[in-house]
């Protein structure tokens, strides 16, 4: 393995472009710290290492496009007319302290493709008209203890079968649109992430179109919109959670064959539902600890929609604790309710079912229940505690 210095000297410059073009398979690249190069694109066809002298002493203006085993290291990467890495045909990229911006609207700032692979360490993607990394065509990235901030597109993006995408120990934040768009048949799982402070018009998490995504102790607040969305067949799962601040529903899931399964989870309080289930979409929560101010149920269950809380608590509302209408199901198992200001529990329309095992609704200011229009109310060790003026249960 050959050493090549990219740098000034008396016996003439050597640059960039020059030294990929006399490396070898295995040799390194070392710029000299200060360096702004600007040579246009670069394609890298060989495993080779580029890095700089001193970490975020050097900027590369340009797409660098990688076909191989090829590792940048504290490089400042800034996009001219494109992406800033692109990888494709099976290359793998590995990107360590590397910070990356683009000057121009660009989907991605790292683009992965066809069958390739990459991993980001302790990188940041920044401040750009773009997203921070695409991923498609089967091919899979993985992103630790990586920023991901102030971007225009999705932070993430996953489509396409044998796609996948997993962030650990990361922070997506400042997003003007979703922080991450998982969708047909993508797969992405985030542990220990960050999320927040994304576009009131997007989800944060939006799963799509077939796509599978898993979030586990992760924290996602101060969000003007929906926290989580999974729909068109999307499913979701989020395991020792937290979310804080949702202007509209913490979590919501829309359309049949749509499911979020949550475990574990602490929602509180937010402008919208805490979870909320429309169209025939499907959630399950199992020890979960919802809190919320919507007048229309911390936990909503609508439109055909089917809903199940096990070992769960649903207190501390200005409204209704668990609002079911419009032929949904909501069944209830060995849950405690507490401390809403309105109905605990309130169901209508025929066809609407609500079921109830071991739970107990106490320390409501109006009814515990409050079952109308056709709704069913099935109870088996069920109990009220406190006011229940008006309802059943």
């Amino acid at each position: 393995m050959a050493i090549i210095s990219v740098r000034k000297g008396w016996l003439g410059d050597m640059t960039l472009l020059d030294a990929i073009r006399k490396a070898a398979p295995g040799d390194e690249i070392v710029i000299e710290a200060g360096h702004h190069i600007r040579e246009g694109d670069f394609f890298v066809m060989i495993p080779l290492t580029i890095r700089a002298e001193r970490p975020g002493t050097v900027e590369i203006h340009g797409q660098v496009t990688i076909q191989a085993a090829v590792t940048l290291q504290g490089l400042n990467l800034r996009a001219t007319q494109s992406n800033s890495v692109a990888v494709r045909n099976g290359g793998q990229a590995t990107l360590v302290q590397c910070d990356l911006q683009s000057s121009v609207p660009t989907y991605a700032l790292v683009w992965v493709t066809e069958g390739s692979r990459a991993a980001l360490g302790g990188c940041v993607l920044h401040d750009s008209a773009a997203g921070a990394v695409l991923v498609a065509g089967g091919s899979q990235v993985m992103m630790t203890r990586t920023d991901c901030l102030g971007l225009v597109l999705p932070a993430v993006d996953v489509s396409g079968a044998r796609s996948h995408f997993t962030a650990r120990d990361s922070r997506i934040s400042g997003i003007k649109s979703s922080g991450a768009w998982v969708h047909d048949d993508g797969e992405a799982v985030f542990e220990r992430c960050d999320f927040s402070h994304c576009a009131g018009d997007q989800p944060t998490v939006s799963v799509e179109a077939r796509g599978r995504a898993t979030i586990r102790e992760s924290l996602i607040h101060d969000t003007p919109g929906t926290g989580v969305y999974a729909g068109n067949h999307g499913i979701l799962v989020l395991e020792a959670c937290r979310f804080d601040r949702t202007g509209l529903a913490a979590v919501f899931v829309r359309g049949q064959g749509s499911s979020v399964e949550l475990a574990d989870t602490t929602i509180g309080y937010g402008s919208g539902s805490g979870i909320s289930a429309v169209e025939q979409g499907a959630f399950r929560a199992i020890r979960c600890d919802l809190q919320g101010e919507p007048d229309f149920g911390i936990v909503a269950v609508e439109n055909g929609a089917r809903g199940a809380l096990v070992s769960c608590t649903v207190r501390d509302g200005k409204g209704i604790g668990c609002y079911v209408i419009g032929g949904s199901q909501l069944e209830l198992r060995d849950c405690r309710l507490s401390g809403m200001a309105k109905p605990g529990l309130y169901a209508s329309d025929p066809g609407t079912l609500l079921t109830m095992h071991g739970t107990v609704c106490s320390a409501v200011t109006t009814n515990a229940a409050w079952i109308r229009e056709g709704a069913q109310l099935k109870a088996r060790t069920a109990s009220s505690r406190g006011r229940s003026k008006g309802g059943r249960c």
